[in-house]
């Protein structure tokens, strides 16, 4: 099995059965980082009056969130993930995809 390294944690690649494990292990992960509010879809959203290093930091935050989920798949899966954007929605397809599948194994 091929696993990811998140810096100093290993997290095994989604490989379409260990799902269960993997989004609770990513959750973990994102939440280390501060990003997963961005995969749950509860990052504030910005205000007509936010900042340009505000906006700057927030985008580059949604697409970090959204590079870690992604990269963090076996490539075969990956095709559940191209065209999403942002990152709620990348997570939402693997849930959508897998967390069914992974209740029967």
């Amino acid at each position: 099995m091929a696993d990811v390294s998140l810096t100093s944690v290993k997290i095994a690649k989604l490989n379409g059965s260990n799902y269960r494990a993997w989004s609770f292990n990513m959750r973990l992960y994102l939440e280390s980082l501060d990003l997963f509010e961005h995969a749950e879809g509860t990052a504030e959203s910005l205000g007509s009056s936010a900042t340009e290093n505000v906006r700057r930091s927030f985008n580059s935050s949604a697409k970090k969130a959204w590079t870690h989920i992604c990269l963090a798949i076996e490539p075969e899966y990956q095709i559940h993930v191209r065209d999403t954007r942002p990152a709620k929605e990348a997570w939402g397809a693997l849930k959508g995809q897998f967390a069914r599948e992974s209740l029967l194994h």
